[in-house]
């Protein structure tokens, strides 16, 4: 049955929308499957051949048609089209503004010659603030405490104007008189900068000025972007920040743009929605996530509707039931097995204050090493274990029986948590000194067995803080820490 040309496709096959007219034609094709009348499977497939192969013709231009006008079969005028007219992957102006990370003094001369970059899409669709990927940020870097701690410590001055060339003079080096001197300099620098590398501190600078560089690129286009009408450009890049977490960059677009939170997607979402649907992050992450975009943004959108007549906050409810069940799943888990260790602490602490070491003098009732270093040591540590495990186990029965709300997770929860681990710390801490310094008193005559007690008290405390201390510490980081956003960028808004 023959069809029309713009019954298939809008605009016949050229060298510029292979793309859009492969999608039509495919979807028109899958439309004239039907079943097969015909008996004989080589006139079925003949049949099937002749309207696909007529399809195609009528939907090529004069210039695509000359490539496939003695070709009989479907699938070869299909390869053939596709061969000559695919885009090919090239570099774009736009690709190259994205390379964000290696090239961000080159993208920046380019914003500078020709803003109008920072609107243009490439053949893809996207726009150059698309481009930023989170490890270009602090946000989207994994480090460890002490690896941010040497971050934070670095300090690195201007990035992307800051480019120089050094030139050496070898002439001048060979007629210098010093050449001993700056020989010993130069080993020197070379012995620091190999315990530097050792260290990884050179790799944590590289990571910091990256991510300087990248902020310093982000301010340069949000001043471009500040004063622009429209949305279209930006809308998209915000989305993805948002879920993928990069919060330096929405703190800084929407800075520049603050409009930009009345604006929603196809589905009628608000970037303040869209916050609420970011699954990668553990579930304090996400209600902080949440209050922050919630405070910058106007608070009218608190009580905007999506397409499903939702508000943001019914919204997030919705969408993160599975990632309240998993936190309060684990939650419990870790309560319930750190309760069954501090009951334990207890008991046996509790037990040892009626058995202390050596006994009780039979006429005075007192104990016999009373006024020995090593007794007092014993008591102390003792009564610290046992008042320590008390308040831990407290603390993981407050979990067990909390109610596990939303805004739980932000504050209430991770508190009780860090107490209940800290103070587990101390108990198990104690305890081993408390034995030590009652086998101490024991055999204080064979000295040759301390060393040995020492280092087995101290496996259990090890294994500790090897397995808790880091989640403790991020834990404690990013309950009482300076906050998904930085405030000191929030108080120059």
């Amino acid at each position: 049955m023959p069809v029309s040309t713009g019954a298939v496709v809008v605009k016949v096959l050229n060298s510029r929308n292979y793309v859009d007219w492969s999608v039509l034609v495919k979807t028109y094709l899958l439309a004239q499957v039907g079943e097969e009348e015909a008996a004989d499977k080589f006139k079925a497939w003949r049949k099937k051949n002749a309207t696909a192969l007529h399809t195609i013709q009528i939907s090529c231009g004069q210039e695509a048609f000359s490539l496939i006008k003695n070709t009989t079969s479907a699938k070869r005028a299909w390869d053939t089209l596709a061969e000559q007219f695919k885009p090919k992957p090239s570099k774009s102006p736009v690709q190259i503004l994205n390379l964000i990370k290696q090239l961000e003094g080159i993208a920046w001369e380019l914003i500078q010659f020709c803003p109008q970059l920072v609107f243009t899409k490439d053949q893809y669709g996207e726009f150059p603030m698309q481009g930023f990927m989170p490890s270009a940020f602090l946000s989207g870097t994994r480090l460890k405490f002490w690896q941010r701690w040497i971050y934070n410590c670095i300090h690195i001055e201007r990035a992307i104007s800051d480019i120089r060339i050094s030139v050496r003079n070898e002439g001048n080096e060979k007629s210098n008189p010093t050449k001993i001197t700056w020989s010993v300099i130069g080993f020197l620098q070379g012995l620091k900068s190999y315990l530097l590398e050792l260290l990884g501190i050179n790799r944590i600078r590289e990571i910091k000025q990256a991510h300087i560089q990248s902020l310093e690129l982000l301010h340069h286009m949000c001043e471009v972007i500040k004063h622009r009408h429209g949305h279209d450009f930006l809308l998209p890049a915000i989305f993805t920040a948002i879920e993928q977490g990069m919060f330096e960059f929405t703190d800084i677009v929407l800075q520049a743009r603050p409009d930009i939170v009345w604006r929603t997607n196809e589905m009628g979402r608000n970037p303040l929605m869209y916050a609420t649907e970011c699954a990668a992050l553990q579930m304090q992450r996400e209600v902080q996530w949440f209050k922050e975009v919630e405070d910058i943004g106007i608070p009218q959108i608190k009580e905007s509707n999506n397409c499903d007549g939702l508000k943001p906050r019914e919204l997030f409810t919705k969408n993160h039931k599975e990632l309240v069940k998993e936190g309060e799943r684990w939650m419990k888990g870790t309560a319930s097995s750190c309760t069954v260790v501090g009951a334990l602490i207890i008991t046996i602490m509790f037990a040892a204050a009626f058995t202390i070491p050596g006994g009780n003098n039979g006429q005075t009732g007192f104990p016999i090493f009373l006024h020995k270093k090593l007794f007092t040591a014993f008591i102390v540590s003792e009564a610290i274990s046992l008042f320590s495990s008390t308040t831990s186990v407290l603390m993981f029965l407050g979990i067990l029986t909390s109610r596990y709300a939303e805004d739980d997770f932000l504050k209430s929860l991770p508190t009780k948590m860090i107490i209940g681990l800290s103070t587990l710390f101390i108990s198990i801490a104690t305890m081993m000194v408390a034995f030590s310094s009652a086998l101490f008193i024991m055999i204080h005559e064979q000295p040759w067995i301390i060393i040995p007690m020492i280092f087995l008290a101290s496996i259990p405390v090890t294994l500790f803080i090897w397995m808790q201390f880091p989640l403790l510490v991020e834990m404690y980081i990013s309950t009482y820490g300076r906050g998904i956003f930085d405030r000191k960028m929030k108080s120059r808004a």
